[in-house]
């Protein structure tokens, strides 16, 4: 039985605790749901299986190998890397060119907001794809220029093309969403 706030707060939190830096602030990453792990699940297989044979390679946020940059220290659901570790620093991942985000309710504005831009001030980065589970639609960033973003809307039945790894998704209805 849980006496004060304070223990309920402690008692509630993952024993691997874990936060992200994003633009100088601290935040918190909360648990996923069970739709979240879900989508994560089949999505990280179907980059495996086409990634296979390549030297690209996929990470995850349990991976715990964050993407650094001068403000922000950042944990994407997924991204997938040519060049798999920094050579100054090995728990850094160099030169991500796809990362992918799965909303949660609980994180929806920060990574719609400060957490996109961060990933967008990455230079190597030449794709992000934003799954919203809620509302059944995606959002792929493409990289078209130094400072340039070309934004494609996609319902969950439409195909998505991801460039930046030559694969495409028939479509995201397969992956645990409407």
């Amino acid at each position: 039985m849980i006496s004060n706030v304070p223990e309920f707060v402690v008692r509630r939190q993952p024993p691997d605790d874990v936060h992200e830096i994003i633009d100088g602030l601290m935040q918190p990453i909360p648990r996923p749901s069970k739709a979240h792990e879900s989508i994560c699940e089949a999505l990280e297989n179907a980059l495996r299986e086409h990634l296979a044979c390549s030297l690209e390679q996929v990470f995850t946020a349990r991976d715990r190998r964050p993407l650094c940059t001068d403000r922000s220290t950042l944990y994407p659901d997924f991204w997938v890397s040519t060049l798999c570790r920094d050579p100054v620093n090995e728990q850094r991942v160099a030169y991500p060119g796809l990362v992918i985000e799965v909303l949660s309710p609980f994180r929806e504005k920060v990574d719609r907001g400060a957490k996109l831009h961060a990933y967008r001030e990455i230079d190597s980065v030449q794709e992000l794809l934003v799954i919203d589970p809620a509302r059944g639609r995606s959002e792929l960033y493409r990289r078209c220029g130094p400072r340039q973003w070309q934004f494609t809307d996609v319902e969950g039945s439409e195909p998505i093309h991801l460039e930046s790894i030559g694969m495409s998704l028939e479509s995201l209805s397969g992956f645990g969403y409407r």
